[in-house]
């Protein structure tokens, strides 16, 4: 067994937890929904480093067995955060399953663009944790902003950069975890080369919620330049 913690020399130590991090970041691994609300890699790290989920044992699986364990440790961060939620889809559907709550911010989604460039602005109002990802791995995540109805402007969309016309997915989760919303545009549940689409998702302390947003929207503005 691997010692990550006691006595052990902290180079020895460091360099252990350096395989851990390159394991992780290697092993692409997802869980079964919430994944656009966190930094995943991230969040399993430090989950398993506070000893939230066990006490050290994920490290010393991780360590011996690479990826293998990073799915396990995967999973167990999936039950973590799912708690006693219920998971409802409605992508293979033609159900209207979202909550109408979720309705109002959805279709409450401003969006403002000129010359390809693509900025949203939310009907949300309170502190939330935000992440933004794209393609080829880039995230950016910021805690406890402040956002007023409409106020705050995101970029979604930006042919400027090199990378700019890409897929991507935006989050907003409260502090506490009991609310979350989020959209993701991306390949459509059908796997056909070409087709993607604007997923929704949206969570309370009860449910998560995912489905396809031009269910309840014109959502064609959301993929311009993309598709």
């Amino acid at each position: 067994m691997v010692i990550f913690y006691g006595e052990s020399e902290k180079g020895a130590v460091f360099m252990n937890l350096n395989r851990v991090m390159h394991e992780i970041k290697y092993a692409y691994a997802k869980m079964e929904a919430f994944n656009e609300y966190y930094d995943v890699n991230v969040l399993l790290l430090e989950t398993i480093l506070n000893n939230k989920l066990n006490n050290g044992e994920i490290l010393n699986d991780i360590y011996e067995n690479g990826k293998n364990g990073v799915h396990r440790a995967i999973a167990m961060l999936y039950d973590y955060i799912k708690g006693e939620r219920k998971i409802i889809s409605g992508l293979k559907s033609g159900e209207l399953i979202l909550p109408e709550k979720a309705k109002q911010i959805l279709q409450g989604i401003k969006t403002e663009k000129q010359a390809g460039i693509l900025y949203a602005s939310f009907p949300l109002e309170g502190q939330f944790n935000v992440v933004i990802k794209k393609q080829r791995g880039a995230v950016f995540k910021a805690d406890n902003i402040t956002i007023k109805p409409h106020d705050n402007k995101f970029l979604l969309i930006n042919p400027m950069a090199v990378y700019g016309n890409e897929n991507y997915s935006i989050a907003f989760r409260s502090f506490d975890e009991s609310f979350g919303f989020a959209i993701m545009y991306g390949p459509s549940i059908t796997g056909a080369k070409g087709k993607n689409m604007l997923k929704v998702s949206y969570f309370d302390p009860e449910a998560y919620y995912i489905d396809d947003a031009s269910k309840y929207r014109n959502a064609s503005e959301f993929g311009e330049g993309i598709d």
